[in-house]
């Protein structure tokens, strides 16, 4: 690639000599593609059917100027859009974008039949004074009312490039949208049907934190989030999902909300990560936590399945504790929480086994608890100590039964209950990380 400077458009587009042999290292055709190269396009582009106008200008490929082409591939090599670039109107054309930067894109009422739009790269490095900078940002891509009959696809290969706002709205895509590599600090997806649709390793709403939004939309073909890290509250409001739904890897600070989603078919959450933690347990609703374990267990996958059975009983509390009455079930509820954390904890279980054990032998026992209180040197005897650890252990074994604790039959009572319910805690517990 010849080395050389960037033009502005409007100083290329005159008819005289001198502009035309100039216009042909920025604007030539190849037997496949008409070819834009370190064009700088200072004013808003719009391209429509076969033509495109240059605002202020009234530019157009048919009064200006004419270039002997017969493909229909539109390539831009290292341009740079210092205003809107706008696409309406039905296109016939493919159109490339490789190393570009963007300040606004706009898609309005268009009808693209089996061409591509694929972006790539977008925002590349410039260096000012010596100091690299990265010319990054776009500060909005609109699709309205649009019909894309092939692929639409924003990549970035290296550096993450950040996408301000990113909305689209009563569009359909009847081929692939490839997302990657990038920072999106807005996105909203409204009424919109989707064939394959993927984000991958996507950053989403770091800086602007407002939620990420996907409501009365399709996706008639498998729908991939994958390494993406979300960092405010995902909506999925009258979504459906009619194959595979992917979130692989994915990671969720603030939340998933899929209770309005309609699900045909099966969701991979492995590896999805932060959807137990504080923040993000508070947006996450009981419904989502249900549908999550419900996939798991399709798959037999029994130690995340118990991890999201455990986050819904937790949401389940919450819930019930904000309602009046139920004092029953708020009741069984609370003791599986404080005894074990819903069958998760082995280890929590265990200490009430021995509270249990030692509460027992306590009461049995007071006499011999006075004369320790009156008497505290001996707790230095190691006889002493080893005859109580004993009686402990007795009272924690749930088969023991001894003269001097049936004559306590309601503390006998209390004691086999509830280490009945604790041992059942305990190896259900141990049992969700080891059963097949």
């Amino acid at each position: 690639m010849v080395n050389k400077e960037y033009r502005k458009f409007s100083d290329l587009v005159h008819n005289d000599q001198a502009t035309q042999k100039q216009r042909a290292n920025y604007i030539y055709a190849t037997d496949e593609k008409l070819i834009f190269e370190k064009i700088i396009f200072d004013k808003e582009l719009t391209i429509d059917f076969r033509n495109y106008h240059y605002d202020g200008q009234g530019i157009n490929t048919a009064n200006n100027f004419s270039i002997i082409f017969n493909g229909n591939t539109w390539y831009f090599i290292d341009c740079k859009f210092e205003s809107r670039l706008k696409f309406e109107r039905q296109i016939s054309n493919n159109y490339i974008f490789e190393d570009c930067s963007f300040q606004q894109i706009d898609f309005e009422d268009i009808k693209l039949d089996k061409n591509i739009v694929n972006f790539k790269d977008i925002g590349r490095f410039e260096i000012k004074n010596n100091n690299k900078k990265v010319k990054n940002i776009i500060e909005k891509i609109s699709i309205s009312h649009c019909e894309f009959g092939n692929i639409f696809k924003i990549t970035s290969d290296q550096n993450k490039k950040q996408i301000k706002s990113f909305d689209i709205k009563e569009s359909v895509f009847e081929n692939e949208f490839q997302i990657y590599n990038l920072f999106i600090d807005e996105i909203k997806v409204e009424e919109t049907e989707f064939h394959n649709m993927t984000f991958y390793d996507i950053t989403f709403s770091k800086k602007s934190k407002k939620e990420v939004v996907f409501d009365s939309s399709n996706i008639k073909g498998i729908g991939i989030f994958e390494l993406c890290e979300f960092h405010s509250k995902v909506l999925f409001a009258y979504v459906t999902f009619y194959e595979l739904a992917q979130f692989r890897d994915s990671t969720f600070k603030k939340g998933l909300d899929l209770d309005k989603t309609n699900i045909k078919n099966e969701m991979n959450f492995y590896g999805v990560k932060d959807l137990d933690k504080i923040e993000s347990k508070r947006e996450t609703s009981q419904e989502t936590y249900r549908i999550i374990k419900h996939n798991f267990e399709k798959i037999n996958n029994r130690i995340e399945a118990n991890k999201y059975h455990a986050l819904e009983l937790e949401k389940r509390k919450v819930n019930l504790l904000r309602k009046k009455g139920h004092w029953q079930e708020k009741l069984i509820f609370l003791g599986n929480w404080c005894t074990s954390k819903f069958a998760t904890n082995w280890g929590l279980a265990l200490v009430w086994i021995v509270v249990v054990g030692f509460v027992t032998a306590l009461i049995i026992h007071s006499s011999v608890i006075f004369q320790v209180y009156k008497t505290p040197s001996l707790l230095m005897s190691w006889d002493y100590l080893e005859r109580g650890l004993g009686t402990v252990a007795k009272y924690i074994s749930i088969i023991h039964s001894d003269e001097e604790i049936k004559e306590h039959p309601i503390l006998f009572l209390f004691n086999k209950v509830a280490l009945g319910y604790l041992y059942y805690q305990f190896v259900t517990a141990v049992r969700k990380d080891t059963r097949k």
